[in-house]
């Protein structure tokens, strides 16, 4: 491969003493921090070779290839099992493999980067996820959520992932993490009872500081239910896919035939009795609170959260996350609508979402005082 002095002149760079150019290693990280730099280093192209070949592991101490990777000194036992002679370049790929390193990624980088920004996304079902982490992706780093389940055990995977993730480090200053509910990013981690714990070390900060920004996307509750059946019938009036989403998969089974794909009355008829057996029950206020809407209420009063109509999203996210929104992405047909609905139907899908309305009417109300399409929870 051409170094950028030779790409820029044309010709390769030979040297007179005919000697071939070294790789210069850095030292063996002593931090956390320093392991994961060198991923931001190697960016995009990060390979295990790489990473490697990077790192002088000549005279390598395994107590500290435990705490570089692991953050914690080794067990007598995990000592005793290790290789001799030692092989530091096979012990530091079994450790990246663990779940005891992939899994708790999101917590180390907060740790370990604690001067970005976090962006902490609370995900509210057909509430533009999808849209919004498009967006994201091109601009911001964005841990994966599953970065600890068995899709990450190969461990090419685990650092081609941490060197694109990483490597947006030049051009960013934030981390971003999405989750369900608002409770991930607001309590304090679990700590031990008292006296176990004579440096209090476990009473750490919320993943939410001060600084960071906490924000969710909210739309009528009635339209996220339709939504999510709208989304059902577009996904089953395509041909099935090989690798179609379990969930799809089991819908068309438990379905039966299914109407032609230019039968739309046909497909509304179906819409109608997937939303008489729909059970989701108020979205907005599961995914703030505990389903209701004076918890969901109490715990937007006492946070920094910014709550975003749907309608207003991208002009707030161009602002916000100093980035072009993309053009829609995952855009359902819509077979069934409100006005479509006979009286029964529509007594269902209210009180399927009856403490959701209570909440949405306080934040249309705050809205329009300020208006603007967003407001802050402790705003409501």
């Amino acid at each position: 491969m051409a170094f950028l002095i030779e790409s820029l002149i044309g010709n390769p760079v030979q040297r007179h003493d005919e000697r071939r150019l070294t790789i210069t290693k850095r030292p063996l990280p002593q931090r956390p921090r320093d392991f994961f730099e060198l991923f931001a280093a190697m960016g995009a192209n990060a390979t295990m070779d790489g990473l490697l070949r990077g790192v002088d592991l000549k005279g390598a101490d395994p107590r500290l290839i435990f705490y570089m990777i692991l953050e914690r000194w080794p067990t007598t036992e995990e000592l005793a099992s290790l290789e001799t002679p030692y092989r530091a370049p096979k012990h530091i790929r079994a450790l990246l493999r663990t779940p005891e390193f992939r899994t708790p990624i999101c917590r180390r980088l907060f740790e370990v980067f604690q001067e970005r920004q976090r962006l902490l996304y609370v995900r509210i079902p057909r509430c533009a996820y999808r849209h919004v982490m498009a967006m994201l992706e091109r601009k911001h780093p964005v841990v994966p959520l599953d970065f600890g389940t068995p899709n990450f055990r190969d461990v090419e995977l685990v650092v081609r992932t941490l060197g694109e993730l990483l490597g947006l480090f030049g051009n960013s200053r934030t981390l971003v993490v999405a989750q369900p509910h608002i409770a991930a990013f607001m309590a304090p981690p679990a700590h031990q009872a008292a006296g176990e714990d004579p440096l209090h070390w476990e009473l750490a900060q919320p993943p939410c500081r001060s600084t960071d920004r906490l924000f969710a996307i909210i739309r009528p509750p009635e339209d996220i239910l339709l939504s999510q059946v709208n989304a059902l019938l577009t996904a089953l009036r395509q041909p099935p896919a090989d690798q179609e989403p379990p969930d799809i998969a089991a819908e068309r089974k438990r379905l039966g035939p299914l109407p032609k794909p230019d039968q739309l009355t046909e497909w509304a008829q179906l819409g109608r009795r997937i939303l008489r057996r729909l059970e989701s029950t108020n979205p907005i206020c599961t995914a703030l609170g505990d389903g209701t809407a004076a918890n969901a209420l109490d715990t937007c009063l006492r946070s920094p959260v910014e709550l975003v109509g749907l309608h207003g999203y991208s002009e707030w996210a161009r602002r916000a996350f100093d980035n072009a929104p993309p053009d829609p992405i995952n855009v359902s047909t819509v077979f069934l609508r409100r006005e479509d609905l006979a009286p029964e139907e529509a007594a269902h899908l209210a009180a399927l979402t009856s403490e959701d309305q209570i909440f949405y009417a306080r934040f249309a109300q705050r809205c329009a005082v300020v208006e603007l399409p967003h407001v802050k929870g402790f705003e409501l």
